[in-house]
């Protein structure tokens, strides 16, 4: 089989991707950088003789243009398919967090049971992922008394909290250090919604919701419409609550806006 694939068949299914899971936009159609600018190594474009190639949605149309991966990274894939899953590990890991795994992949797809097994991996490929700093987790959870900042949720399984996250404020994959002043704890329901952008931060620290959440039942509205300008539980004294540079960025990339 081939990659290659023209822009008006990429156009919608990407920009909708970058819609649901890229940082907010009020451009219709977003996908014509990305098709335009992706690793030249991997990607290659063609096209009419004598038009021009940029990222204008215009001109790719009027171009007919096509893009597809390299033919010598065609083979390599069909050499050795659990490249794909791996390289998609990798991709989310570097540009998102690990809550977009699942979704992302479902929604173009991707089945992950075909991953790649890490024992017979070489060591040049088992250490690509950014490194956690050991002691983030108990840290954050400590300094937020063992309970979600947004509801309250304090479970836990004998001493062990069950079901709570050290949430990144400022994502790791993208520079934000694993430092308690951009850590939060939040239960896996909110700390999923939180990095989604259906639930975020004002400057004040108050819970918003996205406009963009739909909840199906009293119970979905209860859980999260009910958070909505509510302050975040008291962290312990002394600990730091999220730095307002963190909660800026989240606000700017994450959160799903009205626009």
């Amino acid at each position: 089989g081939t990659t290659i694939c023209t822009y008006e068949e990429a156009e919608k299914p990407v920009s909708r991707l970058l819609d649901d899971f890229g940082p907010p936009s009020a451009k219709k159609y977003r996908a014509a950088m990305p098709f335009v600018h992706l690793e030249s190594d991997l990607w290659e474009l063609g096209g009419d003789e004598g038009e021009p190639l940029n990222d204008n949605r215009a001109a790719l149309c009027r171009a007919h243009a096509v893009g597809r991966l390299r033919p010598e990274v065609e083979e390599l894939l069909r050499g050795d398919p659990s490249l794909i899953a791996e390289s998609a590990r990798l991709l989310i890991d570097l540009n998102f967090t690990p809550t977009y795994l699942d979704p992302i992949c479902a929604d173009v797809g991707l089945d992950l049971d075909v991953a790649e097994d890490a024992a017979w991996l070489p060591k040049s490929r088992q250490s690509t992922r950014p490194r956690r700093r050991a002691g983030f987790r108990s840290e954050v959870l400590h300094g937020w008394r063992n309970r979600c900042a947004m509801c309250g949720y304090d479970g836990a399984l004998g001493r062990d909290p069950a079901g709570l996250d050290a949430a990144h404020v400022f994502w790791h994959s993208q520079g934000g250090p694993d430092e308690v002043d951009n850590g939060l704890a939040l239960c896996s329901l909110h700390h999923v919604l939180f990095d989604l952008g259906a639930l975020g931060l004002n400057a004040d620290l108050s819970v918003r919701v996205s406009p963009h959440y739909v909840a199906r039942s009293e119970q979905g509205e209860r859980l999260v419409y009910d958070l909505e300008g509510r302050a975040l539980f008291d962290p312990a004294p002394r600990h730091p609550t999220p730095s307002a540079q963190h909660v800026q960025w989240h606000s700017a990339q994450v959160f799903k806006t009205s626009a």
